[in-house]
This record gives C-alpha cells, structure tokens and sequence, in this order.
C-alpha cells in the first residue's frame, strides 16, 4: 500500500490533499509529545511535523504510545465537522488541504508503529454502520489489508467488509465495500476458498440492489471471482438491466456493458 493509496481515500472522503503542515521547532521530544495532545489539531500537526523530522521521531517508544490516540482526535475532528454542516462539508472546506495532509501521514505512521489490534479495534468500530466516517474507513480497509495485519485480522476485515457490502444505510457504503473485496481478491491469492464464496455470494446478491453504482461494482467482483457458472447470470444483467447513462452525447448502459466485460473475464481464465 502507498501513501497515494491514502491520499485517494482522504480525497473521496473530503479530505484534499495538499501540501505538507507547517512546523515549529520543538525544544525536545517531551513537548512535542506534549504538543501531540493539544486540543487544536493544528498545534498537533506541527508536532508531527517535528518528529517526523526527528531520527526515530515516530518510531520512538514514547512517541508510539501516543500516536493511535491522536488518530481516535483526528476522526473526532473529521466526525464533529460533518455533524455541524449535516454532512454538507467536509474537514477540507473548514479547515484546508493541510488537515488531509497530515491526517494521510498519521494514519501512515499508525499503521507502522501503533499495535495492529488496536488501530484495527478503532477502524472496525469505524466501518460500523451508522459511524459518520463508516464509507472512508471501509476504503482504508480494503487497502490497508495486507499491511502487517495477521491471518486472524484479515478474517475480521473481511467480515466487516462483507457486513457493509449489504449495509441497508448507505448505498456508497455497500459500493465502497465491493470495491474493498475487489481488492482483497486481487491481493491475496491465498484467500480461503469459504471466503471466496462468501464474497462470491454477496456479489451475486448485490447485484440485483436498487443503486446502479452498486451492481456495477457487483458485476465487477463477479468478473474477478466467478467461474463458467455464472456465466448464464451475467448474461441474462447483460440483456436486462436497465441503468441507462449519458457518454459523450450518447446513451450508455452501465450495468450491462460490465457484465460483458465480466464474462469475458471469466472465457479468458
């Protein structure tokens, strides 16, 4: 996983990109881990900003202790400001590009030097439906996956990626976890044939869900996933679905155009 691969999640999720925080120079690590529990996230920043600066700034034991703790502040921030505007705005429009900066950067850190269990206990309970942020962390697990994460771990991910993919809430969020399974598949061709099925099921069911962006990402999962069987299936969305679309002045059919795609993918294997 690359820190772009971050960046692109914080984009999606309103937190736009830019350029790196500003610092100030700290007298010693004391204040700066001091400083990494303000409450402005800004005197945070900065903070992090000088360790990382700092050989072993963030991989320094007291340092490490601190750094999951400031990523639980960080989703705070993200999650007051879209409660505030009813979710019309997100942190980029409050606070600027420098917050998703440096909220990309911390999550790197966390995911180097903080405990797998507990950065994964804070993002699981953050993909839980009815979580404000529960879109934007489900994209990070599907990339952050194969990072570091144990066998067990990686069952927990799955679990909560196939309980979002039917997440009766937000049709964003069952896209978003398509999309996150997509990558697991392609990621881990060890993946245990029963959570391949599972995948392969909810795939089959998802799409026949009221949202087009939903089936195309269910018809693209059953591409990666599927086998000769499905064939039959796919060609029966290719004839049937009706999403229509608009390209280049022209009228397009979405669905049906992936599920083609779809069952070529499956003749080719």
């Amino acid at each position: 996983m690359t820190r772009r691969d971050i960046y692109r999640c914080c984009v999606l999720f309103g937190l736009t990109v830019g350029v790196p925080c500003g610092s100030q120079v700290a007298t010693s690590q004391h204040d700066l881990i001091r400083q990494l529990q303000s409450p402005s996230w800004v005197e945070r920043s900065r903070a992090f900003a000088d360790l990382q600066r700092q050989p072993r700034g963030l991989a320094a034991p007291e340092v490490r202790s601190v750094l999951l703790a400031v990523f639980e502040l960080e989703n705070r921030v993200v999650i007051t400001t879209l409660r505030d505007s009813k979710g019309a705005a997100g942190v980029s429009e409050k606070y600027g590009e420098e917050f998703g900066e440096y909220y990309a950067q911390l999550f790197d850190a966390c995911l180097q030097y903080c405990d797998k269990g507990s950065l994964l206990a804070v993002m699981l309970r953050n993909s839980q439906s009815g979580s404000p942020i529960q879109q934007h962390a489900v994209e990070l697990l599907g990339i952050v996956r194969s990072r570091g994460f144990s066998i067990e771990q990686r069952g927990q991910i799955d679990s909560a990626l196939l309980a979002s993919a039917t997440d009766t809430v937000s049709f964003l969020v069952r896209e978003s976890a398509l999309v996150a399974l997509q990558n697991v598949i392609h990621a881990d061709h060890g993946l245990a044939a029963a959570m391949r099925t599972r995948i392969h099921d909810a795939a089959v069911k998802s799409a026949a869900d009221r949202y087009p962006n939903v089936r195309v990402a269910a018809v693209r999962t059953l591409g990666d996933i599927g086998n000769p069987a499905d064939i039959v299936f796919l060609r029966s969305v290719a004839a049937h679905d009706t999403a229509r679309g608009r390209s280049h002045g022209r009228s397009t059919y979405p669905v049906q155009d992936e599920a083609r795609r779809a069952i070529a993918k499956i003749i080719a294997k």
